[in-house]
């Protein structure tokens, strides 16, 4: 259960931190009019990008050329999340109006609407999976309890899921969908689960799920976070569970990129929040590897910061705007996407 897994949420503004190597950020691709959230690296060759006015795009030489696709039938979708297995198939989240998820096994040629809702109130937010086969893909909440959609044979087909023990919330409660990384699923000891990080009125944390195999439905229980929200537009925007099994969260106020947040919840559950912080508002953060170092990097529109895991204090490694950072699955190479169809890679200098 989500019991045995340490949780930690990181907020942060502003830090400095010396590190034994520099790392700094390899531009790729430029000059599309679309905004990238969507990122899937599946390992050094294969990685997937998917973005606003229905633009999907991958590579399978590591980012030296790409392939552009639009699926047909969303020429203005914007696609907030892609979750790929190989250069072949690939599930790809239109957000809203319509909600929708689309599935390819060949590459892009050709996509196969797997899900779709036309209803205003259906929002997705982001997905993540625990293996080829079994996935969630989250939305904003409807009538005060969590949307949940799971699949069980790597995207093919999408299920509603209902709750067991959940009291529902009476404030309008929501994720940003800023870069497919506000959920993150979970496997310990052959218990499955998700942690979502939301927000509830003026309440922000994390919604934990966890499945019960007998009843094959979600439970669901809400960490409340010690962040005082003032405006829409500031919450928790992204969290990720670390080889520690740690949990860091990180967000801010999209509206003030100067304004960042950084927290972390612990073994007991209950939230630290460090003296260290990041250098704004961050969208996403991921945790890999560096020659056998954990660490971590947060991005966002101001630019993105790295740390060590083990020293939580903050180094800004560049200012572009960024959206996304995502490691390989196979491998510990990490990815990053923006505006206009940049794409990144993290070097070390």
């Amino acid at each position: 259960m989500i019991k045995r897994v340490v949780l930690t949420a990181v907020m942060a503004m502003c830090s400095l931190a010396v590190f034994a190597q520099d790392f700094s950020l390899q531009m790729l691709h430029s000059s599309i009019p679309t905004n990238l959230r969507g990122l899937c690296p599946v390992d050094d060759s294969v990685v997937w990008v998917s973005g606003s006015n229905g633009h999907v795009g991958k590579s399978t030489n590591g980012g030296a050329s790409w392939k552009w696709m639009r699926p047909d039938g969303l020429p203005k979708a914007d696609f907030r999340d892609v979750e790929a297995f190989d250069e072949d198939r690939a599930v790809i989240m239109a957000a809203g109006f319509p909600a929708a998820i689309l599935y390819t096994n060949n590459g892009g040629e050709s996509w196969t609407e797997v899900f779709r809702s036309n209803d205003s109130a259906v929002f997705l937010d982001a997905m993540d999976f625990w293996n080829e086969d079994e996935g969630v893909c989250i939305g904003d909440w409807i009538d005060g309890k969590p949307y949940t959609l799971y699949t069980n044979n790597g995207g093919k087909t999408w299920q509603l899921m209902g709750d067991t023990k959940f009291k529902p919330l009476t404030e309008k409660t929501a994720s940003f969908a800023a870069s497919g990384t506000c959920v993150r699923a979970y496997e310990v000891d052959k218990n499955k689960g998700f942690v979502q990080a939301i927000s509830s009125g003026t309440k922000h944390g994390l919604l934990v799920a966890d499945f019960d195999s007998k009843s094959k439905l979600f439970e669901y229980e809400f960490k409340v976070a010690p962040y005082e929200a003032s405006s829409p537009s500031q919450g928790i925007f992204s969290l990720c569970i670390n080889p520690d099994t740690t949990i860091w969260v990180v967000g801010g106020d999209y509206a003030q990129p100067t304004l960042g947040y950084f927290a972390v919840m612990k073994k007991n559950e209950t939230f630290f929040k460090p003296e260290s912080n990041v250098s704004g508002y961050r969208s996403c953060v991921e945790a890999f590897n560096y020659d056998n170092e954990p660490m971590i990097i947060a991005c966002g529109s101001n630019g993105a910061d790295i740390t060590t895991l083990k020293q939580a204090t903050w180094k800004t490694i560049s200012q572009v705007p960024l959206n996304t950072a995502i490691k390989t699955k196979k491998g510990n190479t990490v990815f990053l996407t923006g505006q206009q169809g940049t794409i990144y890679k993290l070097v070390a200098k």
